[in-house]
C-alpha cells in the first residue's frame, strides 16, 4: 500500500479518532519552502507519527529535529530492522502487512498510543543532555510557546480551526468580546446546551481603571463599558439555556486590566493590551499544554477566579 493510502485510510483517521488535527507538510499550501512547512509543523505539533519502514533518511532527519525539541513521537514501522537504533527504547508500533486485519489493527494501536500520548503530555527528549540545555536555556520548547501572532485577528483564525473540539471548558479574560458573540453566537449557545463550562473575567465596567483604558484604546467615552454590560446580559440569557446554571459564569474585577486570555480544552493563549492599540491589533501567544507557560497562565487564572477579594460575579 503507498503511504498516501497509508495515511489518508489509517493515520489520519486515527489521529482524528482521539480529537488531533492531522497535517502534512505537503498539504499545506503557501509559497514558503516545503522545508519551512515542515520545521514548522514539527515546531507546532504536539504529537508527531513517523513511519521510518524503508529508511527513508528524510525522515530520519526531520524525527532528529522532533526530538532535539522534546516532541512526543510515536513510530510505526514493518520491521524492528528499520527503527534507527538510537530510537529503538521510544514508543513504536509494530505490523505485519502479511495478516488479513493488519490495517484494522494498526489504526486501534494507533489511535490507542495517541490517545496515551494526550492524556500525559510532557516533553520527550531523547538524551538527558538535550533536556538539560533547554532547562538552562529557557528554550521556547520549555515554556511551550508554539506560536506567537501579530495580531488577535490572526490568533482568531487559529482559534477558529480548534473551535469545532470545544466541548468541555472556555476559560477567558477579556473586555466585551463583541467580535465573538456577534460572530459565534448561535453555535455556542448550541455548544452551552451540550454542557460547555463557561467562565469569563472582566473588568467592573463601572472601574475607573475600565475608563482610563478606553481612553488608551482612543475610543469614545463608555464604549467598552457597553461592551462589558452586554456580555453579562449575554451571560444570563446562556444561563438560561445552560442544563446547569452554575456551568455560566461571568466575573468583574477593578483593578488595572488584566491580560487577555482565553484557554479552551487543551489549548491556551495569551496577550497583552497595549497603549493607543484596540484589542484586536494586539500580539498574542499560544502556549502547548505540557510546557511551563501552559502551567503559569492557567494557574494563575484558577489562582484568581477563586480570590473573592479580587472578583465577584457579575450582577
Amino acid at each position: 500500500m503507498p503511504f498516501d493510502e497509508y495515511y489518508q485510510d489509517i493515520i489520519a483517521p486515527a489521529a482524528r479518532s482521539v480529537g488531533l488535527d492531522v497535517v502534512r507538510a505537503d498539504e499545506i499550501y503557501d509559497v514558503r519552502p516545503i522545508m519551512d512547512d515542515i520545521v514548522r509543523g514539527i515546531i507546532n505539533a504536539d504529537v508527531i507519527v513517523a513511519e521510518v519502514t524503508t529508511r527513508n533518511p528524510n525522515v530520519n532527519y526531520e524525527l532528529g529535529m522532533a526530538h532535539a525539541l522534546g516532541k512526543p513521537v510515536v513510530i510505526i514501522s514493518q520491521s524492528v530492522d528499520d527503527i534507527p537504533f538510537d530510537y529503538r527504547h521510544v514508543r513504536a508500533i509494530l505490523y505485519d502487512t502479511k495478516r488479513s486485519t493488519w490495517t484494522t489493527q494498526l489504526g486501534k494501536k494507533l489511535a490507542t498510543t495517541l490517545q496515551a500520548v494526550i492524556k500525559n503530555p510532557r516533553q520527550n527528549f531523547l538524551h538527558k543532555a538535550l533536556e538539560e540545555f533547554h532547562n538552562c536555556s529557557g528554550n521556547n520548547s520549555v515554556w511551550g510557546l508554539s506560536t506567537v501572532f501579530n495580531t488577535r485577528q490572526e490568533m482568531n483564525i487559529r482559534v477558529d480551526a480548534l473551535y469545532s473540539d470545544l466541548r468541555t471548558r472556555l476559560d477567558i479574560c477579556a473586555f466585551g468580546l463583541k467580535s465573538f458573540r456577534d460572530g459565534k453566537g448561535h453555535e455556542i449557545r448550541q455548544k452551552i446546551k451540550d454542557g460547555l463550562k463557561l467562565r469569563i473575567l472582566a473588568p467592573n465596567p463601572d472601574s475607573s481603571f475600565l475608563a482610563q483604558r478606553e481612553r488608551d484604546e482612543k475610543v469614545s467615552p463608555g464604549e467598552i463599558r457597553k461592551r462589558i454590560l452586554d456580555l453579562a446580559k449575554w451571560g444570563k440569557r446562556l444561563q438560561n439555556i445552560s442544563p446547569v446554571a452554575e456551568n455560566i459564569a461571568i466575573k468583574f474585577y477593578d483593578s488595572l486590566p488584566l491580560d487577555f486570555y482565553w484557554h479552551q480544552e487543551r489549548w491556551l493563549f495569551v496577550g497583552p493590551y497595549l497603549y493607543g492599540r484596540g484589542s484586536q491589533q494586539t500580539i498574542t501567544y499560544e502556549f502547548a499544554e505540557g510546557g511551563r507557560g501552559y502551567s503559569y497562565f492557567s494557574t494563575y487564572f484558577e489562582e484568581l477566579w477563586e480570590d473573592e477579594d479580587f472578583a465577584v460575579i457579575a450582577p
